[in-house]
């Protein structure tokens, strides 16, 4: 239990602190006015996540560099890029999120998604903290006892054990129907050699100074 009100602690702070860098943008379409800013937001944040899909292409051609490490050079650059734009929803900010939480080895910890097939290939992110492993993800009751939601972007922590009753309501709302991992991350182990100040590298300037062409 001291385990589980400490974590919850740290996942609130990464929730406010994504909030504090990214200004948040709805990616709830039931709630969507497709204004012209609007839509000059929407195109805004589709390049900011191409050019972070390109990153994640360039780095998993170089030599020693693992499908998984790719993936968190990736979301970690999204972050920056996010914050760089000032806009983002639910994936910048928990790919903000998972970064924050990454950093201070809270493990295991993964970065997921909901998924709406009844609208299309939509995702609403958001991260897990300390699920166990051969748990079924389609059963938060299965977690165990100290696994946590934290959902930036709806700004919710809470104990997986408290899925059923304040947040499958908030994806039902949106035809959730099921739920995936993108990333997971068990230990240090599992990216020897990760550099998280890699954002000061050449590359990452060069993706950054693409961003003039977003105004």
């Amino acid at each position: 239990m001291p385990l589980l009100k400490s974590n919850l602690a740290i996942a609130k702070i990464a929730c406010v602190n994504a909030h504090s860098s990214i200004n948040q943008l709805t990616t709830d379409l039931t709630k969507v006015s497709y204004t012209s800013d609007r839509i000059k937001q929407e195109i805004k944040l589709e390049k900011i996540r191409d050019l972070s899909f390109d990153f994640r292409s360039q780095i998993a051609r170089k030599p020693n560099t693992s499908r998984l490490a790719a993936i968190c050079y990736e979301k970690m650059f999204l972050s920056k890029l996010a914050i760089a734009c000032k806009i983002g929803g639910s994936n910048e900010l928990s790919s903000h999120a998972f970064e924050f939480l990454a950093k201070r080895r809270l493990f295991p910890i993964e970065l997921s998604f909901a998924h709406y097939p009844l609208k299309g290939i939509i995702y609403h992110w958001f991260c897990i903290l300390d699920r166990d492993k051969y748990s079924d993800l389609q059963n938060p009751e299965s977690w165990g006892a100290n696994a946590i939601i934290c959902d930036p972007l709806t700004r919710l922590v809470l104990p997986a054990t408290e899925y059923e009753e304040k947040y499958q309501p908030i994806l039902e709302q949106s035809e959730a129907t099921s739920l995936g991992v993108e990333i997971r991350i068990d230990s240090t182990q599992d990216l020897d050699g990760f550099n998280w100040s890699y954002d000061q590298s050449h590359e990452a300037q060069q993706i950054l100074s693409d961003l003039d062409d977003l105004d």
